[in-house]
């Protein structure tokens, strides 16, 4: 996973301070890069190139770009971020990143200073990984609780179902007949008020359906096109 933006650029200013910046002339890149590749090289996940994304007016300030992976990422574009080195027009060495989110830059005073930044992102990027894992663990937790409880349910009522879970709810599937399924979203969010609730309002739906009326649930706006609301106030004359 990557980091959001606005993590990225508090990092930046906690890392580099900038007051006395870095000055190199642009003949010293190659081996300004040599030095930055040994002092990154060692850290795990973390890929230096001498090449990168640049505009064309940009190469001959480029120094080297590197990029910090996270192995645990589901999706790719999702996996990594990438920070250039370049030296501004008064040779001042500068670190940025830029992406569709937006862009971060910064100068660097002691070389140093990039080991450090590199350091505290992968520990955001573990503490992100652990938070995402326990929040999983309590997902899981929660389906479990629910589907036990349709389970039983089932047994007693004889009616078959199907779950699946994504990171906000869990949508089950009651079987109603061989043509009409019910479909219930319980948000983990609210688990605890769900629960309790979510037995009851199966049987109650079923019997609905059991006794010939049908039913949907839409959004407000599908309604306004047809005909205006009755209120209970307007009802009282009829």
């Amino acid at each position: 996973m990557s980091l959001p933006n606005r993590t990225i650029q508090k990092l930046m200013r906690e890392t580099f301070g900038g007051a006395q910046p870095l000055v190199f002339d642009r003949a010293e890149r190659d081996s300004l890069a040599e030095r930055i590749l040994t002092l990154l090289g060692g850290i795990e996940g973390v890929d230096v190139s001498r090449s990168g994304y640049v505009r064309e007016e940009e190469k001959p300030r480029l120094v080297c770009e590197f990029r910090i992976t996270d192995p645990s990422a589901y999706h790719y574009y999702g996996s990594h971020e990438s920070f250039r080195l370049l030296l501004d027009d008064a040779g001042r060495l500068t670190i940025e990143q830029y992406h569709y989110r937006g862009e971060s830059r910064a100068m660097i005073s002691d070389l140093d200073e990039i080991v450090v930044f590199v350091r505290r992102y992968k520990q955001r990027i573990d503490r992100q990984t652990a938070i995402k894992a326990k929040r999983g663990k309590v997902r899981e937790l929660q389906t479990a609780a629910i589907i036990a409880q349709v389970r039983k349910l089932a047994r007693e009522d004889r009616f078959d179902f199907a779950y699946e879970a994504d990171p906000r709810k869990l949508n089950l599937y009651i079987k109603l007949s061989e043509k009409n399924v019910l479909v219930l979203y319980v948000p983990f969010k609210d688990f605890k008020e769900c629960l309790p609730r979510l037995g009851p309002a199966i049987a109650s739906l079923r019997t609905v359906h059991e006794s010939g009326i049908r039913f949907e649930i839409g959004g407000n706006r599908m309604w306004r096109r047809r005909q205006s609301w009755i209120t209970p106030e307007s009802s009282q004359g009829i």
